[in-house]
């Protein structure tokens, strides 16, 4: 028998509408306060590294629609890589820009556009929040849960002007799930409900389960949420027509979705992840909304029985035994079960290497290795501290049988199961900020009541107005200080502050522009056919800011070794090996031109490196070389020797912040076949080549590379730097000094003999010479 308390949610008042209004213009508000960080002189600049992927992709789609950048040849270079995400976001923006801009929008228009999505994305999770709690636990509920999110910096930080990414889409997939399963729940409940309402909301709940997959395949984890609370309504309905009625609903809601993801998902092929992975979209998530909606169906045809009938709790069990059942036999039937679930056990524990490194994999009470709350307080405010009492609330308001209790206990479960894996990887923390909303929103009322009750309503208010600014905002001006602050210098025509990540990403931005407008273009970059001629490699940090920006493919990027295993793994060998290794891994990828920096973060460096002595040492040869041991850099005597085939040709100004302030920011290298110069000494004497270079930036220093003629006489040294035929920013003396002793010789090095390791012939350095010598072999 179903309840007969009418909890309908009552007509929305003029001023509720302009409350309304006015929370969604501060949700807007706050999101937009950043305005500054992102447009500076009239260019755009995107707020994280994987905006500008989305970037490129949107690009790419805008007059092509509906194609999307399936394979890139600029990405894994030389083989070309596949994006991980799912292209569905990229689309839509691409579509809106198209409509707004025409299809042959440039990237100026595709920047100006994009940069302002994420507010208004977080203004439509902001109202559907507001609506949800509206429809599902009351006017109240609503205004503080729709406050909460408006305010929260975790929903904030993934939804500020410039943050092109998917995350902020999630979160409003998520809510938008939360809406459909509260709802669908609350109609299916109603036994004199039309035919057309439940199926409108099977349709809604299917479409919304369909789109989250689409958005992101690691929405997974949301439906699993979610079909909890569905399968405990499922199992608590009381009559047999009742449970074949939801049952069928359940089918026709699972079996719609699968229908729906099939074409973007079934027969897609990943070279890294295979065709059945839940990380990638592919055939697994349709066979998993098919393997529910099979379960579903038999639930609807079984739980009815006579026998099972008897007692929620055998209900529930049987419905899980059947759909366990069922997605065993199909496990039979399908390969590749147990690889997938073994990839999304490690995925989420993070027992790949990648994934462990990842920013967003942080887990939410750690600060670099060490337990700490200042990220999650400052991201989620005090009033994380106060879960268990809205947990305990809301334990207290679920006891009362009603679509409010199952509203409330739907949320309460999410935040709790959210919260559980936010803790292991904070990527969640978005969609927990929704969750946490909707939960404080609920519990809000009864827990105002009950402590009027016994502190007295005059008490508490006042409590309220001391302890709120307190929990909420104090902890929030930690990342929202600067942005409010912004203003007044906006008023005295001052530039905003920017923090260290920001200046080093101008300065990455300003080494990108130099690749793009003086280094020799690369073909196919709007066309996924060709493939370029060369590529760069950079730190995997770097690579989705460098591609787009500098327009050149990359080895790596901030895909990690999730689309670029093999060259992941080049990477890490290459800056932690000696030029001889290291030269092999740039012949074979291809790679012509190589950026260097030293971040803390990077961890130790080796004294005999390529990262030592091209970002420490120039690349010449030295009696010392530096070693960096728990971030302090110092001089060791490691003798090195000069590198051969690497060329300054580009380095920003100091940084004059972080572990290396005295030192460029970042440098760029040419990989070159180096000039083979050859001569005479006396055997076994030492002989040294020197030229003076000038940087870009004015910093002089002697290429120094020596060796030590043979028992013949014979000698031979490959040197990077021309003195003639160079157009290059770089400057360097007219000719090289070739000592050997007493003797000092002079050469020119031609540009030619540098690119194509021409020899030059030195005149004899010795006094005798055993032996002749081999030459231009």
């Amino acid at each position: 028998m179903s309840e007969v308390r009418d909890e309908s949610p009552a007509p929305v008042r003029p001023r509720e509408l302009l409350g309304y209004t006015a929370l969604l213009l501060l949700a807007f508000a706050l999101r937009v306060l950043p305005w500054r960080w992102q447009l500076e002189s009239g260019r755009v600049h995107f707020h994280g590294n994987d905006a500008y992927y989305h970037a490129r992709r949107i690009l790419y789609s805008v007059s092509r629609l509906p194609e999307a950048l399936h394979f890139d040849p600029y990405l894994n270079f030389p083989h070309g890589g596949e994006p991980i995400w799912p292209p569905f976001f990229d689309l839509g923006i691409a579509g809106i820009v198209r409509v707004l801009a025409g299809p042959d929008a440039g990237a100026q228009s595709v920047e100006w556009i994009s940069i302002w999505i994420p507010p208004l994305l977080a203004v439509l999770t902001v109202a559907l929040v507001a609506l949800t709690a509206r429809l599902t636990l009351g006017r109240t509920e609503s205004f503080v849960a729709g406050t909460i999110l408006a305010i929260l910096p975790a929903h904030f930080t993934v939804s500020r002007i410039g943050f092109v990414d998917h995350h902020v889409a999630v979160s409003l997939a998520f809510v938008s799930l939360l809406f459909a399963t509260l709802g669908a729940i609350r109609c299916w409940s109603e036994p004199r409900a039309s035919l057309r309402s439940p199926l409108a909301w099977a349709v809604l709940l299917g479409s919304v389960i369909a789109g989250c997959l689409l958005l992101w395949p690691g929405m997974l984890l949301h439906l699993a949420i979610v079909e909890v609370p569905l399968g405990v309504r499922l199992a608590t309905l009381r009559t047999p027509r009742e449970l074949r009625r939801v049952a069928l609903w359940l089918f026709v809601a699972h079996g719609l979705a699968a229908a729906m993801l099939a074409p973007a998902a079934l027969g897609r092929t990943w070279s890294v992840w295979g065709s059945f992975s839940p990380l990638v979209l592919s055939d697994f998530q349709p066979w998993l909304l098919a393997g529910l909606a099979v379960g579903y169906g038999l639930c609807a045809w079984v739980l009815p029985l006579p026998r099972i009938r008897v007692g929620s709790g055998r209900r529930l069990g049987v419905a899980l035994l059947l759909l366990l059942a069922v997605l065993g036999g199909m496990s039979l039937l399908t390969s590749g079960v147990s690889e997938a679930t073994t990839q999304a056990v490690g995925w989420l524990a993070k027992q790949e290497r990648f994934q462990s490194a990842v920013s967003e994999s942080r887990p939410l009470l750690m600060e670099r290795g060490r337990p700490s709350l200042a990220f999650a307080l400052t991201q989620l405010s005090g009033l994380l501290l106060l879960l268990p009492v809205f947990f305990f609330t809301a334990r207290d308001a679920v006891r009362p049988k009603g679509p409010r209790a199952r509203s409330v206990a739907t949320v309460a479960f999410s935040t709790g199961v959210l919260l559980c894996v936010t803790l292991v990887q904070a990527r969640f923390i978005a969609c927990l900020a929704v969750s946490m909303s909707l939960l404080v929103g609920a519990c809000t009322p009864a827990l105002w009541t009950k402590l009027s009750r016994q502190l007295g309503p005059g008490l508490l208010a006042r409590g309220v107005a001391l302890l709120l600014p307190m929990l909420v905002f104090l902890p929030c001006l930690w990342i929202y200080g600067p942005f409010l602050q912004d203003p007044l210098r906006f008023a005295r025509g001052l530039e905003p502050e920017l923090g260290q990540r920001l200046l080093r990403r101008r300065m990455l931005i300003s080494v990108a522009d130099w690749i793009r407008e003086h280094t020799p273009p690369t073909s196919s970059y709007f066309e996924a056919e060709q493939t370029p001629e060369y590529g760069i490699l950079a730190p995997w940090t770097d690579g989705h800011v460098l591609r787009y920006v500098g327009q050149r493919p990359v080895v790596v990027d901030n895909f990690g070794d999730d689309a670029a295993p093999e060259n992941f793994e080049l990477a890490r060998e290459y800056y932690r090996s000696g030029e001889p290794r290291g030269s092999r891994i740039l012949d074979e990828l291809r790679a012509r031109f190589v950026l260097l920096e030293y971040r803390a973060p990077l961890g130790d460096v080796l004294p005999r490196s390529l990262l030592s002595r091209l970002y420490f040492g120039d690349g010449q040869g030295s009696r010392d070389s530096v070693v960096v041991r728990n971030r302090r850099a110092r001089r060791v005597p490691v003798a090195v020797p000069a590198v051969a085939r690497h060329r300054l040709v580009h380095e920003s100004p100091p940084k004059r912040f972080g572990a290396t302030p005295e030192l460029p920011g970042f440098k760029l290298y040419e990989h070159v076949a180096g000039a083979r110069l050859e001569g005479r000494a006396d055997p076994a004497a030492r002989v040294e080549a020197s030229l003076r270079v000038r940087t870009n930036q004015g910093r002089s220093f002697r290429f120094l590379a020596a060796t030590h003629a043979d028992p013949q006489g014979c000698w031979e040294i490959r040197f990077p730097y021309p003195t003639a035929g160079w157009e290059s920013e770089i400057g360097t003396a007219a000719e090289v000094e070739i000592r050997s002793g007493d003797a000092l010789r002079r050469v020119g090095v031609p540009e030619s003999a540098v690119v194509e390791g021409g020899v030059i012939h030195v005149p004899d350095l010795g006094t005798s010479s055993p032996g002749g010598c081999r030459r231009g072999s």
